[in-house]
């Protein structure tokens, strides 16, 4: 869908729910075109068969995974806007029809997506150009302390990166792996559970991005 009739999707969905004022609407269609522009530029990068017409066809509001992506940069964009009101709604709108805990102050790279994100909760960490994470997998604080995170990181599902860790560049961390206060170099492929992880030479296609 283009802008204007995804928007009248999301609203009535909002005001369903939410009770948004005319005020609050006003100022969604307002500002449609930078959330909306910065979607596309997420999905455009990516190989998926359901993205490579959304220059042309916009944004489907009933494919998940590229809706959840699009409310996150609708909420970051009116968190980044002093609009946390609005924000906050349009966050909790994602969580409760994604089932995905994307927190419009979690300041997720330009380009990341995500595939059948049920259950995931990504936190505060900081993250590299081209994140994806899968169903089930964790970034967040272990005592106060974050996780850094290299270009290219690839979740796969139920893993886990916690506390104070450097993830490097073109990472795939596999499933149901724990990465805890700890390391992990680039080009590799990590397996197990901290402090004891495995790391393989990474030898996977990039079947993710362009």
């Amino acid at each position: 869908m283009k802008v204007d009739e995804l928007l009248k999707v999301t609203i009535n969905q909002l005001t369903n729910m939410f009770m948004l004022s005319d005020e609050e609407k006003s100022v969604i269609l307002n500002y449609s075109k930078y959330y909306f522009d910065q979607t596309v530029e997420c999905l455009v990068k990516s190989k998926n068969k359901y993205y490579v017409n959304v220059l042309e066809d916009g944004i489907n509001p009933y494919h998940a995974n590229s809706y959840c992506v699009f409310l996150y940069w609708m909420s970051r964009f009116f968190s980044e806007n002093n609009r946390k009101d609005i924000a906050d709604k349009i966050y909790y709108l994602n969580k409760q029809l994604n089932s995905v805990d994307l927190y419009h102050e979690v300041k997720l790279p330009d380009i990341w997506l995500c595939d059948h994100p049920l259950g995931s909760v990504i936190g505060r960490g900081t993250f590299g150009s081209k994140f994806f994470f899968l169903q089930g997998c964790s970034v967040g604080n272990n005592h106060g302390l974050y996780p850094s995170l290299g270009d290219n990181v690839r979740m796969f599902l139920n893993s886990t990166i916690i506390g104070n860790c450097k993830i490097g560049n073109n990472v795939v961390v596999a499933a149901s792996t724990l990465i805890k206060d700890q390391d992990v170099p680039d080009n590799v492929i990590v397996f197990g559970h901290s402090p004891n992880l495995i790391f393989k030479p990474n030898t996977i296609e990039d079947t993710i991005w362009k």
